[in-house]
């Protein structure tokens, strides 16, 4: 489990999605995702948003 801050989670969620290093994923304050790893890289499992 990481817990952090904008802007540090969405570059990291971008660098595990994107596999590199400008990668960016956009996801709103508030949110809690699920990264899966997988074979070739990193898969979003599932996203929680505040107004869910």
């Amino acid at each position: 489990m990481i817990v952090s801050h904008l802007p540090f989670l969405n570059l990291l969620a971008g660098r595990l999605l994107a596999g590199k290093k400008t990668g960016r994923f956009e996801f709103r304050t508030s949110s809690v995702m699920s990264f899966v790893r997988e074979d070739d890289g990193w898969r979003l499992e599932w996203q929680i948003n505040p107004e869910d």
